[in-house]
């Protein structure tokens, strides 16, 4: 392959109105093509930027998009602030630690530092407000559209989280009581109030131990008997909340109707045993899902509902990857697992495809 740029020119026809007459105006506009493409600044999305980097791509040639404002979406804003960060969630406690980036259990704030300092030092090219609506194939590479314009590249990653789009209950919530319902964590103090948690895993838990910590009646409201989605740290700490009376645990709790009542929500269940109840706000915590349409649009293979993939991450369609959660089925993943894929995928794109330019081309 040539060892420079390419540069895509565009030419668009437009017309004016000028003293009566339309004129025609010539429109150009200039797109850099670049060696490899990453959707998403999260974990995976600068993990998989950092190993280009040291793989030996130019940071010109390495580009990050991400439609928030920052970098980190889902830590920014569904971790508590008092929430320890780990580096291995669950079950990836034996994750091999071979890649550039590796943390340790930090707390929220050591956490997004050490992101944006890894930004900062590695002089990652991250576009952000930058949302991706699709992948197309191009005649050697990939078209990526987002709200903004288009970004042409040799190899895609996709390193999209799976909680950027919140899992929402069937029923409808009215719009009059839309602003006391919440998917997403907690960006304001909220005090004195009657808040129900929805959800039996570690963010609902995590969810219902921050809000009473800020003095609030805490109502936890879970489909089923048992919290088997949750580690065991959180599922001992909320029983014992409740055993000490300082939250209320609705089991076997289904929600079939959310309505108004004055300015506040109220709740009717399923269940003849659980009378309708009114609350000040309402937390969703029902986990998110993959974005699967998204995915499928590109092309790309699936096996029921999951992605199918090689043991570098590489999906049916050449050249095109998928990083992080994506890649973890349906147990979810971590971040250092993130950082450990990312360095397995990076270093064979970096082999397989862009031997020329990791080799200082």
């Amino acid at each position: 392959m040539e060892k420079y740029f390419y540069i895509y020119f565009y030419y668009e026809n437009d017309c004016q109105l000028q003293n009566g007459n339309f004129r025609s105006i010539l429109r150009l506009n200039m797109t850099m093509r670049y060696d490899i493409a990453i959707i998403g600044a999260g974990p995976a999305g600068i993990g998989i930027a950092v190993e280009a980097r040291f793989a030996g791509i130019p940071k010109e040639r390495v580009l990050v998009l991400e439609k928030d404002q920052n970098p980190c979406w889902s830590l920014r804003t569904q971790y508590p602030e008092n929430k320890l960060v780990t580096a291995n969630y669950k079950g990836y406690h034996n994750v091999v630690h071979d890649g550039v980036m590796r943390i340790v259990d930090m707390t929220k704030p050591e956490s997004l530092s050490y992101f944006a300092d890894s930004i900062d030092s590695n002089d990652l090219n991250i576009r952000f407000g930058e949302t991706v609506s699709g992948v197309r194939r191009d005649h050697d590479g990939f078209i990526i559209i987002t709200d903004k314009g288009e970004f042409h590249c040799r190899i895609c990653v996709v390193a999209m989280g799976i909680l950027g789009k919140p899992n929402r209950p069937e029923y409808k919530i009215p719009r009059t009581v839309r602003v006391k319902v919440h998917f997403n964590g907690v960006s304001t103090v909220i005090a004195d109030s009657d808040i129900l948690v929805v959800g039996g895993g570690d963010t609902a838990a995590e969810r219902a131990v921050e809000l009473f910590s800020m003095n609030n009646r805490v109502t936890l409201s879970y489909r089923a008997g048992e919290f088997h989605r949750m580690t065991d740290d959180n599922r001992k700490t909320i029983e014992r909340m409740e055993k000490a009376g300082e939250i209320t645990i609705l089991r076997n709790s289904n929600i079939v109707k959310v309505e108004r009542e004055g300015v506040r929500p109220k709740i009717t269940f399923a269940e003849p045993e659980n009378s309708p109840m009114v609350f000040d706000r309402i937390f969703y915590c029902l986990g998110g899902n993959a974005p699967v349409g998204f995915l499928k649009e590109t092309g790309i293979e699936f096996d029921v509902d999951l992605p199918v993939l090689s043991d570098r991450f590489e999906t049916s369609v050449p050249g095109l990857f998928l990083a992080g959660d994506l890649t973890a089925g349906t147990s979810g993943g971590s971040i250092n697992w993130a950082f450990s894929t990312a360095r397995k995928s990076m270093t064979y794109i970096a082999e397989s495809y862009l031997a020329d330019v990791a080799a200082g081309a």
